[in-house]
């Protein structure tokens, strides 16, 4: 598990920890760098995906929630449009339907909301909920990390083969090949503006700064 995730959720006591990870050999959750160069000394001492997500014969990962609609909803609200509810509303729906995704009880749920997970009436605090909803969604939440910036504590990787050309994500997956062999005129015009094929371009939404 990663430790920008696993940190997040120990700093705000979030009771979905318990569901998306499995504690560590010595009985304490922990996460390990992204992208190191090497794994840790001892494995055991790192948490691996929860059994929910790992071990159930079912499967469990949601294409499109109902708590990311409710999300949306607040975010929505936020804005100004008619979302049918306010943005707390939406957002603490939204966090309720989470937390009954990943079979967490209804008092830790309300114990969460009064705590850490509070309505703060931010989009920040919508978004960085969001991003712990999404677990397993990843290009919902490499998304959501290109239009908000949130999780803010991300990282490039530590052992890019870039070194340190770069100072964030990847902004694009990169064209297949056969885009190249069949539509490589297109594709020029394209790409005309990219510096780097594997970085890609931030999309026309990704308002961030500073980033490459």
């Amino acid at each position: 598990m990663s430790d920008i995730f696993i940190e997040h959720l120990l700093e705000t006591e979030d009771p979905r920890i318990a569901k998306v990870a499995n504690k560590a050999s010595d009985g304490e959750y922990r996460g390990y760098q992204n992208g190191a160069a090497s794994g840790p000394s001892n494995l055991a001492l790192i948490s691996f995906i929860g059994d929910k997500y790992m071990n159930d014969a079912a499967g469990f990962t949601p294409f499109f929630s109902a708590a990311e609609s409710y999300y949306i909803l607040a975010e929505a609200a936020m804005l100004g449009y008619n979302a049918g509810m306010s943005a707390q509303e939406a957002y603490e729906k939204a966090v309720r339907l989470s937390m009954e995704d990943n079979g967490i009880a209804t008092a830790d749920a309300d114990t969460y909301l009064a705590g850490a997970g509070k309505w703060n009436n931010t989009k920040e605090r919508i978004w960085w909920d969001q991003w712990v909803a999404l677990f397993k969604n990843n290009f919902e939440a490499w998304t959501l990390y290109r239009r908000t910036g949130i999780p803010s504590t991300n990282y490039p990787s530590l052992n890019s083969v870039y070194g340190d050309a770069h100072n964030d994500q990847p902004f694009r997956l990169p064209y297949p090949n056969n885009e190249y062999l069949y539509n490589e005129e297109n594709l020029n015009e394209v790409l005309g503006n990219v510096e780097d094929f594997v970085w890609g371009q931030q999309m026309w939404w990704d308002t961030r700064t500073g980033v490459h």
